[in-house]
């Protein structure tokens, strides 16, 4: 069921035009009397030619109305072409105005919501609510129609009502039945095309990404997936064509009935005039006028009632497009707790009996995990693939909420703080790294400033100065190939000297490395973590890894299996306890004792 009705919908757009773009309703407005206007200027000169004829009225007196009405019909449909033309270029800017709105939404949304299938099936159905003439910018067209149709309505009754209001119902109730079956085929098709085929231009929009997405062109040409992708595709499009096929079979019905209900009405219109004429209750020049205004009145209503539905079709997408834009994201709520941590005063993190499972799991990936991170402390995480440890980082880092228990910044809730001061306590650097299309420069402080020195610096700790030494333009030099011929292509580990460089770059409290060092060997691994310790001593340091390189230079060292904190400790009591941690170091310590 749709959360808001027609009228809703209606009046929210008209609310963003007016608060966007007042001279558009002015617009609108004058557009709408002038197209009322112009349809009835035609049955007005052939009556007053046929009055001429019949009546032997001079043809001067003729001439005088045709030259009149032409001058008048020109400077009409001129004003009427100079404001289609603004109005096309000022809704194209306000669905502009939607497409950001929506996008800021996507953008702020919270990292668990955006991995729930329900929340990716409205995004998608609200992407298309902003593309193309439907959603957003169709209904915008469809408001301008229907004040036309009504105000046309409206002088076409008020005319025809003089010589029959019996005329008029038979016009609107025949119209009626037509735009009702309409109505119910639009229904069907909505269905179709909308909830049915969301899932499946969803499914045909990856795989598009994946074929031109140069991160899977290894794997494409390696394993020779070429046919098995164009598989999918190729199934994909036959659902999508399927469902379009069942579509025009439905309106296909509906079109033949409405040729005929409109054959039947206009048989009944004529034949009630000619009867008017014999009857002699009106004249020649009136059956030509008023078939005129009829045939309007018809066309008219047919249109209004079938932008209504049109409209209708159209609010189902901007109801799409309302529940993603006012989604309500308790996660990301707007907590308005400021945090402020000078550089002289410690704090304390903690993990307080954390559990965590995904949405729509059963399984817990982490299970009661208590922990504490001190300031200016060095602590390590370690433990096998799969075992909960980065979980338990994007729960630091705010991308999800604990299931169970709560984690704790200098006592206080971390989700009750605002967010944007919690993030510049933290930087965080993942193993999965994305390089943007722009320079290096800007992959490192994202257009945060002109300090180049600080970037250089960064760059330098981070290991990177060599490689930014072989480039021609240096630390302006454009990354990937997307936008540039020239541009730089980094290699695995130079990616992730980049995302230590960003991460050194912020001025934060708190460095968490989430593996970084994956694509290193393990002695390049040892001497960039022993790098990175002199790096951010006066700072907090969090190290995650299923390799140990990091955790001889730690303070305390938190060993994850299953989810679970099994063995904890310095590294020294850890090796006494001859455990878990144990057995790892002594099959790892031939990579760096």
């Amino acid at each position: 069921m749709n959360k808001y009705s027609l009228l809703e919908n209606i009046k929210y757009i008209l609310k963003v035009v007016k608060e966007k773009d007042r001279i558009l309703l002015a617009e609108m407005a004058g557009m709408g009397l002038i197209s009322a206007f112009l349809p009835y200027i035609v049955p007005y000169l052939s009556k007053a030619a046929v009055s001429c004829i019949v009546n032997g009225t001079g043809f001067e007196r003729f001439a005088i109305v045709v030259v009149l009405f032409t001058v008048i019909f020109i400077v009409l449909k001129t004003m009427y072409n100079a404001i289609n033309l603004s109005l096309w270029w000022r809704f194209f800017a306000l669905k502009n105005d939607f497409v950001i709105s929506r996008l800021d939404k996507a953008m702020e949304m919270s990292f668990e919501n955006l991995e729930k299938k329900d929340i990716l099936d409205r995004m998608k159905k609200a992407e298309n609510a902003t593309q193309g003439n439907s959603g957003v910018e169709g209904m915008l067209y469809s408001i301008k129609d229907l004040g036309i149709y009504i105000v046309r309505i409206l002088f076409s009754v008020t005319l025809i009502t003089f010589l029959s209001p019996v005329a008029v119902i038979v016009v609107i109730s025949l119209s009626a039945i037509n735009y009702k079956i309409g109505q119910k085929t639009k229904q069907r098709d909505v269905k179709l095309l909308m909830d049915k085929k969301a899932p499946v231009d969803r499914q045909i929009n990856y795989w598009s990404r994946v074929t031109s997405n140069f991160a899977y062109a290894k794997e494409i040409r390696l394993f020779r997936l070429k046919e098995w992708i164009f598989k999918e595709i190729r199934n994909n499009n036959q659902a999508a064509l399927a469902l379009e096929r069942e579509s025009k079979r439905n309106w296909l019905i509906t079109n033949s009935i409405s040729y005929v209900l409109s054959f039947f009405q206009q048989l009944l219109i004529y034949g009630f005039l000619i009867y008017r004429v014999y009857s002699g209750t009106i004249a020649i020049d009136d059956f030509v006028f008023y078939s005129g205004c009829i045939m309007v009145l018809f066309d008219t209503v047919g249109k209004i009632l079938d932008t209504g539905s049109t409209l209708s079709k159209q609010s189902i997408e901007i109801n799409c497009y309302r529940e993603v834009i006012e989604l309500d994201d308790p996660e990301q709520s707007k907590n308005d707790k400021k945090l402020d941590l000078p550089e002289e005063n410690s704090f304390m993190l903690e993990v307080k009996n954390v559990s965590f499972r995904y949405d729509g799991q059963r399984d817990y990936v982490l299970r009661d995990v208590n922990m504490q991170i001190d300031s200016k402390s060095k602590v390590a995480i370690v433990g096998k693939n799969g075992s909960g440890k980065s979980t338990l980082i994007k729960l630091l880092c705010r991308l999800y909420k604990p299931t169970d228990g709560e984690i704790l910044l200098n006592g206080i809730n971390i989700w009750e703080y605002e967010l944007s001061t919690y993030l510049s306590v933290i930087a965080p650097v993942f193993q999965d790294i994305n390089i943007f299309a722009l320079s290096l420069k800007q992959n490192i402080d994202f257009g945060a400033g002109d300090d180049e020195e600080r970037v250089n610096n960064a760059i330098a700790q981070a290991g990177l100065a060599d490689k930014v030494r072989t480039l021609e333009q240096g630390i302006h030099s454009e990354l990937l190939t997307i936008m540039s011929d020239q541009g730089v292509v980094l290699s695995g580990g130079e990616k992730q000297k980049l995302a230590i460089a960003r991460s050194l770059y912020k001025k934060s409290r708190m460095v968490i490395m989430d593996e970084p060092t994956a694509a290193l060997d393990p002695l390049a691994e040892q001497r960039l973590y022993q790098s990175l310790n002199k790096m951010i001593e006066d700072k907090t340091g969090v190290y995650i890894s299923h390799r140990l390189s990091s955790t001889r230079f730690c303070d305390y060292i938190y060993l994850f299996d299953a989810g679970k904190i099994i063995e904890e400790g310095t590294h020294d009591e850890l090796m006494i306890c001859k455990g878990d941690y144990y057995d790892m170091f002594q099959l790892q310590a031939q990579y760096y004792v």
